[in-house]
């Protein structure tokens, strides 16, 4: 980010938070258990920058690709933190 400008990276990570508080939990066997924990799974896959953290979020936590695109798109990525969601995007494919 820009860590020369006070509040840089609290732009995405509000942006990040919202995207988790927009999302309602859903449950992996419909059974009324909580729903996953999208930041732990994040770590588990070493998604060890923010950009990475934040894209693998997104795209995990979107119901159809639509709402992914819309969700990254918001982000606001510039320059090679773009070719991170293409990295991510193949991991979770993986």
């Amino acid at each position: 980010g820009l860590w020369w400008l006070s509040g840089s990276d609290l732009r995405k990570q509000a942006m990040l938070n919202s995207a988790l508080a927009d999302r309602p939990r859903r449950s992996s066997d419909g059974a009324g258990q909580p729903g996953h924990d999208y930041l732990k799974l994040a770590a588990d896959q070493r998604m060890n920058t923010d950009i990475r953290r934040s894209v693998f979020v997104v795209i995990m936590s979107s119901e159809d690709y639509m709402e992914a695109f819309e969700k990254l798109h918001g982000l606001g990525l510039k320059g090679s933190q773009e070719r991170e969601m293409s990295r991510v995007l193949l991991h979770c494919c993986l």
